[in-house]
């Protein structure tokens, strides 16, 4: 998507919801979506969007960071975001980088074990 052309973002928002049509159970759609509109800072757009995910989903971590984000840009109590974000530390931390590469699974496999090392060294 390009920041500054709005068709591409409105694009991609109609097809993650017409997507999770199809698979309201998985993740990866919702996740995805409540990226772009974590990106456009529709932050009230993402709690109704991934409670039902977080529900089906509540070990994911990226369920759990995302979820967490929507709150920590919305909820009065910021502290209350712990509840999300430590729990996806947790989650995280007991990845795989077999588990990574099937998340990104564009990802160049040569580089896939180096950048995984990477993200646990930075946390």
């Amino acid at each position: 998507m390009r920041d500054e052309d709005p068709s591409s973002w409105q694009y991609a928002v109609e097809n993650f919801i017409y997507y999770t049509r199809f698979v309201d159970y998985a993740a990866w759609p919702a996740v995805d979506l409540a990226w772009v509109y974590f990106r456009k800072s529709k932050f009230t757009e993402i709690e109704p969007l991934l409670a039902p995910t977080l529900e089906r989903h509540p070990d994911n971590p990226w369920v759990l960071n995302m979820y967490g984000l929507a709150m920590l840009n919305t909820a009065e109590n910021k502290s209350d975001t712990s509840v999300y974000f430590e729990p996806a530390i947790d989650e995280a931390s007991n990845l795989s980088t077999a588990d990574w590469g099937n998340v990104y699974s564009g990802k160049d496999p040569a580089i896939l074990e180096t950048r995984t090392r990477r993200v646990y060294r930075d946390n």
